[in-house]
């Protein structure tokens, strides 16, 4: 682009950008994130009586796994699980303390979507251990 002679820059050239990269046609069903799934079991703030718990949550359709996390803190820092490609809607848990808090969270994952919509928001639940 080059400036006129009072300084100000010229109008555009004939080659545009928008010739040379048209704008991507969005794939609806590749950009449409996972919806949330609905935790099962155990309930929130459960108190389980043993060391091991079977963690349950609704199928969400269309995806292709799911990711699960569980900690020992609300904020998901200290992970005692993390599993990214759950096939199925449960995940036996053991080798849990008793007296402590584990928090837990569950979101659907598409793997086949366009980068920004692969995975589905999280929900969150916890239980505690007798």
């Amino acid at each position: 682009v080059q400036a006129s002679e009072h300084g100000a820059p010229a109008t555009q050239s004939k080659s545009s950008p928008n010739k040379l990269f048209p704008p991507l046609k969005m794939n609806k069903s590749k950009a449409t994130p996972p919806k949330k799934t609905e935790l099962i079991e155990p309930a929130f703030m459960a108190q389980i009586p043993s060391t091991s718990v079977t963690l349950k949550w609704n199928i969400i359709n269309n995806v292709e796994n799911y990711h699960l996390q569980v900690a020992t803190d609300a904020t998901f820092k200290w992970l005692t699980v993390d599993e990214q490609f759950l096939k199925r809607p449960s995940y036996d848990l053991s080798k849990l303390e008793s007296g402590k808090t584990y928090y837990w969270r569950v979101a659907g994952v598409k793997n086949s979507n366009d980068p920004m919509y692969i995975k589905g928001p999280f929900e969150t639940s916890s239980f505690e251990v007798k």
